[in-house]
């Protein structure tokens, strides 16, 4: 029989969550967001089966995130991912795209042109950052 293997399995430390923070707010500086990362005291643990044997375990710590604008106080997002994994560089990407949209989204706004003074597409500037 083989230990099932859980995600995330230690919760982040507060190193990692303020250099992922940071570089979610660097990622999304052209909107001026902050961001606070709201932390679950105990995990939240999603069990996966295949065929009535348990696979995997994915453990959740982060709650949610807070987001602050200009236009906008501790809007709420939940994470793209599961947690932050040890490439949390480069995935924060894809968690700061999904917060950017869900941010759009939520003020009604649709991307406009970088041109015309509209920050959305300088995400994509930072892709390889």
């Amino acid at each position: 029989m083989t230990q099932t293997e859980i995600k995330f399995h230690e919760r982040p430390t507060e190193e990692i969550l303020q250099a992922y923070k940071e570089r979610l707010e660097d990622l999304l500086s052209d909107l001026d967001v902050s961001i606070e990362i709201v932390m679950r005291e105990h995990p939240l643990d999603f069990h996966f089966t295949v065929d009535g044997v348990e696979t995997e375990i994915v453990r959740h710590w982060i709650k949610k995130l807070l987001i602050t604008t200009l236009s906008v106080k501790n809007f709420e997002v939940r994470m793209f991912s599961d947690g932050i994994g040890e490439n949390w560089r480069e995935e924060a990407w894809y968690e700061a795209h999904n917060i950017q949209g869900r941010l759009y989204q939520h003020l009604g706004k649709i991307p406009g042109r970088t041109s015309e003074g509209d920050p959305y597409w300088k995400l994509w500037d930072k892709l390889k950052k």
